[in-house]
């Protein structure tokens, strides 16, 4: 399983789109990094860079949504906290029980459900939104 780019995925938004094509080969990495029985230091490191990455697209989101008064902002926000506390939760695992065939499949199946369903039905609002105000 992986996450695969499509422009039925783009929400319009340059900045938004480039990021989320970014964000998808990371993701790929990691679960590339997963499919071959990495090392604990290795998918620690791969998750902690996808985490560090996934904060900064959600501030940039965030930014957007501020500076043109989104007022779906608050429901957004708490999806992107949503995330960040699902992945710090397998990132735990990961550091207490090591990596595992089992824990690979969970974390491969919520990063592509999540994502894919946040880009399709958040996002896409969001670039509707704010697609006469950036252009």
């Amino acid at each position: 399983m992986s996450l695969q780019w499509s422009a039925a995925l783009a929400v319009g938004i340059d900045e938004i789109d480039d990021q989320h094509r970014e964000l998808f080969d990371r993701i790929n990495k990691m679960l590339e990094i997963i499919a071959r029985s990495a090392g604990p230091q290795e998918m620690g490191d791969v998750m902690s860079f996808l985490e560090d990455y996934v904060v900064s697209h959600f501030a940039m989101e965030e930014g957007w949504m501020i500076r043109f008064n989104y007022p779906d902002f608050q429901k957004h926000k708490e999806r992107h906290e949503g995330f960040n506390r699902e992945l710090a939760l397998f990132k735990e695992r990961l550091a207490r029980e090591g990596p595992s065939a089992f824990l690979a499949i969970q974390i491969e199946n919520m990063l592509v459900e999540w994502w894919t369903n946040h880009i399709r039905t958040i996002d896409t609002a969001l670039g509707k939104f704010l697609a006469d105000k950036v252009l």
